[in-house]
């Protein structure tokens, strides 16, 4: 069984933009480490609406449009698209999260 470190933190600039009509979606951000061999991933926890509507990866787009149905937002249900972090460079990788 491998162990996982997992950081999570408040979006402290959930809701303020970042460009004409872009807006900070992801209610908490974090990293997950792996240590054996060493791994860093990114998450970016957003309501279930906005995470599918709002892929950035062409990788992350193509995996959401395989999905049988469109997910409908469930109250403290969260899901992050999963991003590798090596030498300051994120990478998309096929996978995604829940919490």
């Amino acid at each position: 069984m491998k162990e996982i470190t997992a950081r999570l933190w408040e979006n402290k600039l959930y809701g303020t933009t970042y460009g004409k009509g872009q807006y900070r979606k992801a209610i908490y951000n974090g990293t997950l480490e792996l240590n054996d061999p060493y791994a860093k991933y990114l998450v970016d926890f957003e309501e279930i609406a906005d995470w599918f509507h709002f892929t950035k990866a062409p990788l992350h787009h193509s995996i959401a449009k395989r999905l049988d149905s469109i997910p409908q937002n469930e109250a403290g249900i969260f899901m992050t698209w999963l991003y590798r972090y090596e030498q300051g460079i994120k990478t998309a990788i096929g996978g995604y999260g829940a919490w």
